[in-house]
């Protein structure tokens, strides 16, 4: 299942590069700072909120104009629980500097979404071509469903900031919605260009090739990608079997399902699927029924009712027939 519309209070950057050229002036940073800032995002995700704090109080002294910084500067107040701290810490921005990322900062730890907004565009009026802002306001408009509002907020964000990784990822996410999969699979490519270690992002490009441009070549490399950072993300497997499936190399597919039957039923359902449709071996096509049916193992919630209660009886039917009845044999006998 693709995961949509993350609230991106959070942007883990840590397998994030940003380009060294080209920036907009609230990107720029030393490169020492802008990897310290990428370390306090990943501590920030692994729930060590004091550690990024420190990391990211060192950056903005030296780069105050750092929007990044200053950005996880507020996640990681948000995380200890003090969000007094980063509502003050913004007011003091806006009272010293009162320029757009001031405003902007001040917009995420406002309760009030008018009041929220109407900082956003006061951030715009300060700075039109201000990346940030647009993306908060894309964000916005898609938590309400008004996605073309987004879409058109977040290509606002990428205008003079093609490289934007979090508004590619956030319009990426609303042309899945908007169904333009051309245009999502191309904003998942762009930011993965610079992001290629979010497997979410590359499980969410390889099922949109798959299922909705119906381009199993290209899914299955994306697939590989993401099993050689995470060999152990189930989904994906599932989703390379069935891509090697349809292009007929039903060994292969075989041998995926296999190594992960006992831990993921619907591969175990489809391993059965194999055996009895394209690999000759009803005998284990009907005990991957059976073990499907009376299924004990993790993953219960991705057993669908349809599969459990008709489909999956309505095979092991078809395989007792064509097998005259006859008992399955015993893990001893096999």
């Amino acid at each position: 299942m693709r995961v949509l519309l993350p609230l991106l209070l959070l942007l883990v950057a840590s397998s994030c590069r940003l380009p060294a050229r080209g920036l907009p002036a609230c990107e720029q940073a030393a490169p020492a700072m802008r990897d310290l800032e990428r370390d306090a995002e990943q501590l920030l995700a692994e729930g060590q909120a004091e550690a990024a704090l420190v990391h990211l109080e060192r950056v903005i002294a030296a780069e105050p104009g750092y929007f990044r910084a200053l950005r996880a500067h507020q996640d990681a107040l948000f995380a200890l629980g003090r969000t007094a701290a980063a509502e003050e810490y913004a007011r003091g921005l806006v009272r010293e500097r009162g320029d757009a990322a001031a405003h902007a900062l001040m917009a995420r730890v406002s309760a009030d979404q008018e009041e929220a907004a109407r900082l956003l565009e006061r951030a715009l009026e300060l700075d039109p071509a201000f990346s940030w802002a647009h993306l908060a306001r894309g964000v916005a408009a898609a938590r309400e469903n008004r996605f073309r509002d987004a879409e058109e907020s977040l290509s606002e964000a990428l205008h003079d900031y093609p490289e934007f990784d979090a508004a590619l990822l956030a319009r990426a996410q609303v042309r899945d919605q908007l169904a333009d999969f051309e245009g999502a699979a191309a904003d998942y490519r762009a930011y993965l260009r610079s992001c290629g270690g979010d497997t979410q992002a590359l499980y969410n490009l390889a099922t949109i090739l798959h299922r909705e441009l119906h381009r199993p070549d290209e899914a299955e490399e994306q697939y590989r990608i993401l099993l050689d950072i995470d060999e152990g993300m189930t989904e994906a497997v599932v989703g390379l079997a069935v891509c090697l499936t349809e292009q007929q190399k039903f060994e292969a597919a075989s041998r995926l399902y296999e190594s992960i039957q006992h831990q993921e039923p619907s591969a175990l359902f489809n391993l059965g699927l194999l055996y009895q449709e394209h690999l000759g071996r009803p005998e284990d096509a009907r005990r991957c029924f059976e073990e499907f049916i009376h299924w004990k193992g993790p993953r219960a919630e991705n057993q669908s009712d349809a599969d459990r209660l008709i489909y999956a009886p309505v095979r092991l039917a078809e395989l007792e027939r064509q097998l005259g009845g006859q008992e399955p044999r015993s893990r001893e006998e096999e």
